[in-house]
């Protein structure tokens, strides 16, 4: 687990990168949509919640938990 969130946190650095992690996400998402019915629109907003940190529109979240979805959505 350790390995996925320096991955992670390369990624929020590099945010070209992590959008193609993103939209990756989006696509196996609505590739699965079926079989992830119940958590499906959860998902897609934790990739939004993703865009708009890197973005800078929304900082609330902590950095940590922008790390923790970042892995989320990179093992899905």
């Amino acid at each position: 687990m350790k390995w996925m969130r320096k991955r992670a946190d390369a990624l929020l650095k590099s945010p070209e990168e992590l959008k193609k992690v993103l939209t990756n996400g989006i696509q196996k998402a609505y590739a699965r949509r079926s079989a992830i019915a119940k958590i499906f629109e959860d998902f897609l907003l934790l990739i939004r919640l993703v865009y708009a940190y890197i973005k800078g529109e929304y900082r609330k979240p902590s950095k940590k938990v922008i790390l923790w979805s970042i892995v989320a959505i990179f093992i899905s």
